[in-house]
């Protein structure tokens, strides 16, 4: 996580691919959650918090 931390410092993208929600609620600046294959959620770290990410991975479905 800290080299995340200082990659995004210097203006470098990571893809960071992860089931630790609060790993990546420490880093990221965007989200994008797959179910089956299927993109369910892609959303920016603003407009979305723990309760919104467990849902989703739970449930697998698409929130709009």
């Amino acid at each position: 996580l800290n080299v995340i931390g200082k990659l995004r410092e210097r203006g470098i993208t990571v893809i960071f691919i992860t089931h630790n929600m609060h790993h990546a609620l420490d880093v990221a600046d965007r989200f994008v959650v797959l179910s089956a294959g299927s993109k369910v959620l892609d959303v920016n770290r603003d407009n979305v918090d723990h309760a919104i990410l467990e849902r989703t991975i739970v449930d697998g479905l698409v929130l709009k």
